[in-house]
């Protein structure tokens, strides 16, 4: 395992947050905070007030009859209030807001450039605004120079434990790297877990399953991750081998995680694709805090 190109997390010391005014991205801004606490780190926290193409069609092309001036304003009050709600819980952490009028995704990931961690919701409120969101978490989790964390509406209750997938890919070996670091920074467990099954190919009887080495070959991919973890973090790491599909087993490992951490693409081709898709399910869905590296 190599950590080149792996983002450099100690570099910025400040988490950068998105917020949409739902309840889902107010928790985001909560748990910045109190990372940002624990880190020594400043947290700037950012709105938009984009328009949509569909509500300036409504006024027309040129976006007639909407005052973006009173959009603004409203925007701004509105981010106020909430920082001020969470930030009164965290007096030492040094923070600051900006709404912005262009897409979510742009500003957010103009902010990443300086970032340590960019955090936002799993939801927006409402269906619309959810579409939306999942868009701007699309774009994040695919190009965001530095690792993305999607915290979830409801948090359980800390088990200073954290769960990294690995499938052998350069992105997954940045994932156990980072979340290594996260490991020893906290005084945490380490697990790093890969998930595999058997192919399948088709016979005149029917389908069968392959006679191949993806058994070997899984618990190949999983020593060497755990081995390079405990080149970081020492002790205090084990590996989980899991049969099966590979979105249910890690949300169901995130139940009892602190963080799920994962590289934002697979292996190659229509694998790094799958594996794409596997980290925007989990971190949709994850119990906890999900991590996307890449």
């Amino acid at each position: 395992m190599t950590s080149t190109g792996a983002y450099d997390s100690a570099l910025h010391r400040r988490l950068v947050v998105g917020f949409d005014g739902s309840d889902s991205s107010l928790g985001a801004i909560d748990w910045a905070a109190k990372e940002a606490e624990a880190r020594g780190a400043s947290v700037r926290v950012v709105s938009s007030y984009s328009m949509e193409p569909v509500i300036d069609f409504g006024s027309g092309a040129t976006g007639t009859g909407v005052d973006m001036t009173d959009i603004a304003t409203w925007c701004l009050d509105r981010l106020e209030t909430a920082t001020a709600k969470v930030f009164e819980q965290y007096p030492g952490v040094v923070h600051d807001i900006e709404a912005v009028r262009e897409s979510p995704a742009m500003a957010l990931l103009r902010e990443a450039k300086e970032a340590d961690l960019v955090v936002v919701g799993s939801s927006g409120a409402g269906a619309i605004t959810r579409f939306l969101l999942g868009s701007v978490t699309g774009s994040l989790l695919a190009s965001c120079p530095c690792p993305v964390v999607v915290v979830p509406e409801q948090l359980h209750a800390p088990t200073s434990r954290i769960v990294v997938g690995t499938d052998g890919s350069e992105h997954a070996d940045h994932a156990v790297r980072w979340a290594a670091d996260e490991a020893a920074r906290r005084g945490a467990d380490l697990v790093v877990a890969h998930v595999w099954k058997y192919g399948y190919h088709l016979t005149m009887g029917g389908i069968d399953r392959a006679d191949d080495f993806t058994p070997v070959d899984a618990e190949l991919i999983l020593d060497q991750a755990v081995e390079a973890a405990r080149e970081v973090l020492g002790g205090g790491v084990s590996g989980e081998l899991i049969e099966g599909n590979e979105a249910d087993s890690l949300l169901e490992l995130s139940t009892t995680a602190d963080l799920l951490v994962l590289g934002s693409r697979g292996r190659g081709g229509f694998r790094a694709m799958l594996f794409g898709s596997i980290a925007s399910a989990a971190a949709t869905h994850s119990s906890c805090p999900t991590v996307v590296v890449r």
